[in-house]
């Protein structure tokens, strides 16, 4: 079982995660909550959880930050961001940081965040057989978000005009600007 920590300044959400899927089924167990960046760091030098699930804006310490923080000590570890910002800045800077996915709070269904643990587990399952990490894989289809199809997230990362095309891209798909 791997451990996780949600981190979410809104309790709802936090406890919305909890309950949204039975953890143990999927492999992981549900270690620790916080309720900011700042928190979680202090929790997460006592746990070492192999799963970090974080929002990005939040009160003391963003999502960022905390990633950012975490990254200077553990630079595997595996990060998934859930938020209800759709904005190309926080999901490039989160890309750029190495998360495994960028989840959309309102958007999210039980069917979604299983597929995406079932993807974590394996990615975390081959971290620990063989030590060699591939890179994070951001699947297409319906409902995509932002970094969530290869040719979006390569966008996002390039910057400039490729940034316009990013933008342009995803408004096409439909996607909103910031929650």
């Amino acid at each position: 079982m791997y451990k996780v920590m949600i981190v979410d300044d809104e309790y709802p959400a936090r406890n919305m995660l909890d309950l949204l899927i039975n953890w143990e089924e999927n492999g992981f167990e549900m270690a620790a909550k916080a309720e900011n960046g700042k928190q979680a760091l202090e929790i997460y030098e006592k746990l070492r959880p192999e799963l970090l699930i974080t929002d990005i804006q939040m009160p003391v310490m963003d999502g960022i930050s905390l990633i950012r923080e975490i990254r200077k000590e553990n630079p595997k570890q595996c990060v998934l961001v859930l938020s209800c910002h759709e904005s190309f800045d926080y999901a490039q800077q989160a890309i750029r940081l190495g998360v495994r996915d960028y989840l959309i709070k309102d958007m999210l269904t039980t069917e979604q965040l299983q597929k995406c643990l079932l993807r974590t587990k394996e990615y975390l399952d081959l971290q620990n057989s063989s030590g060699v990490l591939p890179p994070p894989k951001f699947p297409a289809g319906k409902g995509t978000r932002p970094g969530h199809s290869a040719d979006l997230s390569s966008l996002f990362l390039q910057g400039g005009t490729a940034h316009g095309q990013a933008e342009q891209l995803s408004s096409e798909r439909g996607l909103r600007q910031s929650c």
